[in-house]
């Protein structure tokens, strides 16, 4: 529902709604002997529903200034009804609710034509998932000892269109989390989550767009991101200590991206681009004994857009990884056997045609 009014001399816009979501897994587990399908050992009904009624005001008293005040009250339950009891398992049925209220304002100040600054300051409510509540470190049964991690954030950053068709974002952001989700131990494939007391991400992001003409574009985007525990820890079992200021695991410090794309329409809709992607380095674990290193790689793409009436063909290929780099595109936080690395694939090629038609 939105209203719209004057007030002050200012041109008001009203907003609010609710939502509702509801969701059901039927959820089965069974022993794995070296790949082959064993003993059933879980079997369970999981229900989930989530309400949010939202409101929000955004007020423009100048032609030049704008500011927007707004709140959103969750209400998110889970309900587990377990199948698999006998005289070693017991019934380990259960439910938990979360409710919170997430406040955000934020302002805008159109500082030229093709100029805006703004600030935005809000909470945030996040809820365990029935991934993240699947397993207890200790004990059969969901973890309903997970807590929603609440979280208070700020951001602040300049958006603008500058010469020759060039545009650059900057902004700078602080989040504070209380509560924060996290891996606790992970084995076999099995991982347990469960609450930092509070951690803290600080960070600034860049962007570059530019027209360089002759049918040229390029784009840059920088992140440096320090994500850390702001109190101390512990960790794995049995637990040891994670001091403050430690890094969160499976987060890069840095990274980076810059494309160079050139089309030519007039070329059957020939375009093509050359990419470089880097990341920093990633620490795998919460006491950051092990790192998986910083990478670099190239990737490079084409490819054809042809129109007919309300049908649209591209037929397109891609290489990814040109250098064929060995690197580690992703890491298994907080695994007890220190089987953390997965390694990404060497040279590889996509080839692929696609329609779509509009009606």
């Amino acid at each position: 529902m939105t209203q719209r009014m004057q007030v002050a001399g200012g041109a008001l816009r009203l907003t609010a709604g609710v939502a509702y979501d509801r969701q059901h897994q039927r959820r089965r587990g069974f022993v794995n002997n070296n790949g082959e399908l064993g003993d059933l050992r879980r079997d369970e009904d999981d229900f989930l529903s989530a309400t949010d009624g939202y409101a929000q005001a955004q007020w423009a008293p100048l032609a030049a200034l704008s500011f927007l005040g707004g709140a959103r009250y969750s209400d998110v339950r889970f309900n587990s009804v377990d199948h698999y009891i006998n005289a070693l398992n017991p019934d380990d049925s259960g439910r938990v609710a979360y409710s919170h209220l997430s406040p955000v304002v934020g302002a805008m100040w159109h500082a030229a034509p093709s100029v805006n600054v703004y600030a935005n300051w809000g909470e945030g409510f996040e809820t365990p998932t029935f991934i993240e509540l699947a397993y207890r470190t200790v004990g059969t049964g969901l973890n309903f000892d997970l807590r929603p991690a609440v979280s208070r954030s700020a951001e602040a950053g300049v958006k603008a269109y500058v010469f020759n068709g060039q545009r650059v974002n900057l902004a700078a952001f602080s989040t504070t989390t209380s509560n924060e989700i996290v891996i606790d131990t992970a084995v076999g494939g099995r991982t347990t989550y469960k609450n930092a007391s509070k951690t803290r991400r600080r960070g600034v992001e860049a962007q570059w767009e530019a027209d360089l003409g002759y049918g040229l574009s390029s784009y840059a985007s920088y992140t440096w991101l320090s994500a850390k525990f702001a109190s101390d820890a512990t960790t794995g079992l049995p637990p040891q200590p994670v001091p403050a200021g430690s890094h969160l695991p499976g987060v890069p410090q840095s990274n980076a991206f810059v494309e160079l794309a050139w089309v030519r329409s007039d070329w059957f809709g020939f375009s093509a681009a050359l990419e470089a992607q880097y990341a920093g380095k990633v620490y795998v674990n919460d006491r950051n004994t092990d790192a998986a290193p910083s990478y670099t790689i190239v990737n490079l793409r084409a490819g054809l857009e042809q129109g007919a009436a309300t049908w649209t063909l591209r037929e397109f290929v891609r290489v990814n990884n040109i250098g064929d780099r060995d690197y580690v595109g992703s890491v298994i936080v907080g695994d007890v056997n220190s089987r953390f690395f997965e390694p990404s694939a060497g040279r590889n090629y996509l080839i692929g045609v696609s329609a779509n038609a509009r009606f």
